[in-house]
């Protein structure tokens, strides 16, 4: 068994990431990768090395209009391939995701 390339651990990292995110839009997260803000505009959602953020504010940050809950589904499903994890907090949804990751996604964005 040789060793993987670089290339194709990443077409397995992405293969893995869309199985976890089934029903992704993938034009839609493609879409949201390009958009995502840079990380001046993110230090007020920074906790422990993290983004914390709730589904609602990264859709406003985004698009600039009140999400409907069917915006709120898909946004999810492609923020989970996009590497984010789903969580909770204080009882509301959030999704998070380390910084340094968020780095390397709007890097390569």
């Amino acid at each position: 068994m040789t060793k993987p390339t670089y290339e194709e651990l990443l077409e397995e990292v992405q293969r893995l990431r869309s199985q976890l995110s089934f029903g992704e839009d993938k034009e839609f997260t493609n879409t949201l990768k390009n958009k995502l803000p840079g990380a001046e505009d993110m230090t007020s959602f920074e906790r422990a090395g993290y983004y914390i953020m709730r589904p609602a504010e990264i859709w406003l940050m985004i698009v600039g209009t009140p999400p409907s809950t069917r915006d709120l589904a898909k946004l999810g499903r492609s923020l989970q391939a996009l590497g984010w994890a789903r969580s909770a907090r204080l009882g509301n949804v959030v999704f998070k995701i380390s910084v340094s990751d968020y780095a390397k996604q709007i890097s390569l964005g």
